[in-house]
Order: structure tokens, then C-alpha cells, then sequence
């Protein structure tokens, strides 16, 4: 529960910023997919362009954390205006 209110804090926040915001949570919109992948969220603002993964402690060393980790930095990589942003609650 900790890990969804955290999800919704940063989509609130992005969108109040006048962000396009898709979140991966029922009500929202889902966000692309990024190398078979879903973020938590997914904002654009003209041209920039952020993820946002929430884990917890008890999650964050896990397989699937560390490849959805993996993936979304390569996606920042790739372009100046991309950003990753990684939350541990």
C-alpha cells in the first residue's frame, strides 16, 4: 500500500507541473512499454520525457526490479531529454 500512495504522490506532482502522465494503476492511463516492461509512470512535458519506478526494500533486489531497473536507465540513455528516476520506500 506504501508503494501505491508513493506511485500516485509522484503522478499528482508530475501532473500538477503540467506533465502528460500515465500511470500503471487502474483510473490512469498505462504508460508504453519499454523493452517488455511497464514503469510506474511514465510523464512528457514537450519534448522531455521521465520514468518513475517505485520499489520497496523488500523488492528492490528482486529479478524483475533489476531488469525493469536495467531497462528503463538504457531508455534514459538514449536521448538527452529522457530521464530515469528510481524511488525506495
Amino acid at each position: 500500500m506504501k508503494r501505491k500512495k508513493r506511485v500516485v504522490e509522484w503522478a499528482e506532482l508530475y501532473k500538477k507541473q503540467y506533465y502528460l502522465v500515465h500511470v500503471n494503476l487502474e483510473g490512469w492511463g498505462k504508460p508504453t512499454t519499454i523493452k517488455g516492461n511497464i514503469p510506474d509512470i511514465m510523464a512528457s512535458k514537450v519534448l522531455d520525457r521521465l520514468v518513475v519506478q517505485v520499489e520497496t526494500h523488500d523488492s528492490i533486489d528482486t529479478e524483475e526490479a533489476k531488469n525493469k531497473r536495467e531497462a528503463f536507465e538504457d531508455w534514459a540513455k538514449q536521448l538527452p531529454n529522457r530521464k530515469f528516476m528510481l524511488d525506495i520506500v
